[in-house]
């Protein structure tokens, strides 16, 4: 291998084979490389032009067929043709050859040659001009859940700072979720009036618009039909609907579209999904939300079609969906739209609320952490009205809203009206303990403030890295010496403690040497150990 290497190659796609057969390489230096007067040759036959250059750590993609595979993937840095005539040696994987996957490099910067180093990429059509493979996630644990319960005082008093350690009796303090998962209100199916019952054929549907039309006025409300024979049948749950009072009726091709709202109010909108079962004739051509496209589409009415989801892009008033359908020119030619809506997510817990007038609320929560708090990584993802201080085990680690150094009369800076996620924010982990923790908050009220207070808080720890031990046998006098020793190297760049260490020799004769207290080698230091 050189400095640009092979790192995948498409040699048989699972269609309009040749044509998107390609071959990537990639530069491993940070600096660019001119391709100029290069040739790749054996299987595949190709010169690179003068001029030709692949940036430092990227890639350059040769193509059998460079305008399909630029239509295809968008990218614009493809060469090409080449020829080809691709060996049949080795013991190479065989998932490339004609599933539709490429033959990636398992690690982009191992030896091309040996057939080990390669695999099948994880996607169809493989990764042209990007990595093989994501680098792993490290698995992420919510030490606290955003509705979790917390123990709460509220009584008024100034507890000063006692109550914010791991070690302070909470046990007579009352609890309470600050966050509940609820279901959406407002989100009403298709043919019920405000207290959810069917309506009549004919009426009009108070909660959804007609948005276009090809027949009809745009800007009233829908109209409930009698359904079409080979619709699926009404029922006391969702009703069909359209621009006329019955479902045998031809109705003019084109396209009708159809717009209900409701409201998150009280609502965490990054905690809301919406599941949407709809049957239409003849098409649900995309759904649109809060005014974007999500390209959710559908077809078919003699049956609910499959849910569809949306699980982002809500706002914390009003949202809109709009159904855009679409009515084919057939004989005959009916048209309606039916949709059964449900959806759930974190509102904020009315029930049993805290009382008004204290300066500062005080509340803990407990968790375990059962990791090395030395190589965590921690991330708070606060929900607060109106000002906040954060202590994990006694030491403050995140203020928000809040003047320094505040005391129990002291106000937030200003107040909340609409509370959502203000992270995540990554916090200290030092005072972090393996095993039980408490992490404890102080809750101010703003002075013009007129609604409840609120905590809720996502506390989430993503394991690190430990670095390499930077510590080695160096060099070792032989066995048969009356005095046996060794030596240790430090190779890194930071001091290495040895108090407490063992070296153990584990063989006929099991025996151990104790490091005392004290003993360390400086970076770049030995220490050479005897029997004497």
């Amino acid at each position: 291998d050189t400095s640009v290497v092979f790192n995948e190659i498409m040699y048989h796609p699972a269609t309009n084979e040749p044509a998107m057969e390609w071959v990537e390489l990639r530069n491993q230096m940070s600096v660019d490389v001119d391709l100029s007067g290069w040739s790749i040759t054996g299987g595949i036959q190709y010169s690179f032009a003068s001029n030709t250059i692949v940036r430092g750590g990227g890639y350059v993609l040769v193509a059998l067929s460079p305008p399909t595979l630029m239509a295809t993937v968008g990218s614009t840095n493809v060469l090409g043709p080449f020829t080809v005539n691709y060996g049949v040696d080795g013991d190479w994987p065989v998932a490339p050859d004609g599933s539709g996957v490429s033959l990636a490099k398992r690690d982009r910067d191992s030896a091309s040659g040996p057939a080990e180093n390669w695999t099948w990429s994880e996607q169809v059509g493989g990764t042209p001009g990007a990595d093989n493979f994501l680098p792993d996630t490290p698995p992420e644990t919510r030490l606290v859940p955003v509705d979790s319960t917390w123990r709460y005082d509220a009584s008024g008093t100034d507890l000063g700072t006692a109550w914010r350690g791991p070690g302070y009796p909470d046990d007579a303090w009352a609890s309470r979720a600050a966050l509940t998962n609820r279901p959406v209100p407002g989100l009403f199916n298709t043919g019920l009036g405000a207290n959810g019952n069917a309506l009549s054929s004919g009426a009009l549907d108070p909660h959804y618009l007609l948005t276009a039309a090809a027949q009809g006025v745009v800007g009233t409300n829908a109209i409930v039909m009698l359904n079409n024979a080979a619709w699926l049948a009404n029922d006391a749950t969702s009703v069909w609907i359209g621009v006329n009072n019955n479902g045998a009726n031809n109705v003019n091709a084109g396209a009708y579209n159809y717009q209900t709202s409701f409201s998150l109010s009280g609502f965490l909108p990054a905690t809301v999904r919406i599941n949407l079962t709809t049957a239409v004739d003849n098409d649900l051509t995309n759904v649109f939300f809060n005014g974007l496209p999500t390209g959710l589409a559908t077809s078919g009415f003699s049956a609910f079609n499959p849910p569809l989801t949306i699980n982002s892009g809500f706002v914390a008033g009003t949202n809109t969906l709009e159904f855009r359908t679409v009515n084919a020119g057939t004989t005959p030619n009916p048209h309606g739209f039916r949709a059964v809506l449900s959806g759930t997510g974190l509102a904020i817990n009315t029930n049993a609320p805290l009382p008004l007038g204290p300066t500062t609320y005080y509340f803990r929560k407990s968790f375990t952490f059962s990791g090395d708090p030395a190589f965590t990584r921690l991330q708070l993802n606060p929900v607060v009205a109106d000002g906040a201080a954060f202590y994990l085990n006694g030491v403050e680690v995140y203020r928000q809203n809040l003047p320094p150094a505040a005391s129990y009369g002291t106000f937030a800076v200003s107040n909340v009206v609409s509370p959502t996620y203000s992270g995540p924010i990554e916090i200290s982990a030092a005072s972090l303990r393996a095993g039980l923790n408490v992490l404890a908050v102080e809750v101010h009220p703003a002075v013009d403030s007129t609604d409840d207070i609120l905590l809720g808080a996502e506390l989430i720890s993503t394991p690190l890295p430990a670095p390499s031990v930077a510590l080695a046998f160096n060099e070792l006098s032989s066995s048969t010496n009356g005095e046996f020793w060794l030596e240790l190297a430090n190779y890194g760049t930071n001091t290495i403690q040895l108090d407490g260490d063992v070296i153990v020799r584990d063989g006929l004769t099991d025996n151990e040497y104790l490091f005392p207290a004290g003993r360390s080698i400086a970076p770049g230091g030995y220490l050479a150990i005897t029997n004497t």
